[in-house]
């Protein structure tokens, strides 16, 4: 085992992981002003946000640098089972941009920077998990056409976001109210029509995803499209 001292150091050294500290240090710190210039603890709960956007991210990184329990089929199925089940908090983050109409205290400008910024970094987070994810199934299950780990993660995701924002469960739901959140879903499947509406929030924020995710990968070298 190695230390945690070593473990930060490795963390450190690692160009991407900094890049993605450094901007959530910059919404926290952005937070931090908030609350000491207003004395409100109004938007607190964005820094939750961050981090359970985080998990899935550190999950992916733990793996890149633990690559025996990609052969180890019991471990890396439990890795990506919490991975999958965590990866829709990092995006779900993007609609905490409805919180803007509760401003108070400071310009609306400074508002909408803090919750872009959250959003922003969360998204971030998950779309590296995700290649990052991408990589290592790709070496137990070479595909032509990677497209086809994506769009179902995607899809699963945006069923997240909605189960999130609109229903208020939570990841850990399903093992705490795993019958309710089954309700909640099957619902959603049996009645498509009198559910159209939360259908078409799913299927816009998953080709909202696959287009951001294709985006990305166009712009950053080294990613395929």
């Amino acid at each position: 085992m190695r230390s945690s001292r070593a473990v930060a150091a490795t963390m450190l050294s690692d160009p991407l992981m900094r890049a993605l500290f450094l901007g959530c240090f910059f919404s926290a710190g952005l937070l931090f002003f908030r609350v000491v210039y207003t004395g409100e603890r109004l938007f607190v709960f964005l820094l939750w946000n961050l981090f359970l956007a985080a998990l899935p991210y550190a999950i992916t990184w733990a793996l890149q640098h633990q690559l025996r329990w990609i052969e180890e089929g019991k471990r890396f199925a439990v890795a990506f089972t919490a991975w999958l089940l965590l990866l829709p908090n990092s995006f779900y983050i993007v609609t905490d941009l409805f919180h803007l109409h509760l401003s108070g205290g400071v310009p609306l400008w400074f508002d909408l920077a803090l919750l872009f910024s959250c959003a922003w970094n969360g998204c971030l987070m998950g779309m590296a998990s995700l290649r990052a994810m991408e990589r290592l199934i790709y070496l137990r299950f070479p595909v032509s056409n990677r497209w086809l780990f994506r769009m179902p993660v995607f899809a699963l995701s945006a069923l997240g976001i909605y189960i999130g924002r609109y229903q208020r469960f939570n990841s850990w739901d399903l093992f705490a109210q795993p019958s309710m959140l089954a309700r909640e879903c099957i619902g959603l499947f049996i009645q498509p029509v009198a559910n159209r509406a939360d259908w078409g929030m799913i299927i816009v924020f998953t080709l909202l995803l696959a287009q951001a995710y294709a985006l990305l990968g166009r712009i950053v070298q080294g990613w395929e499209a």
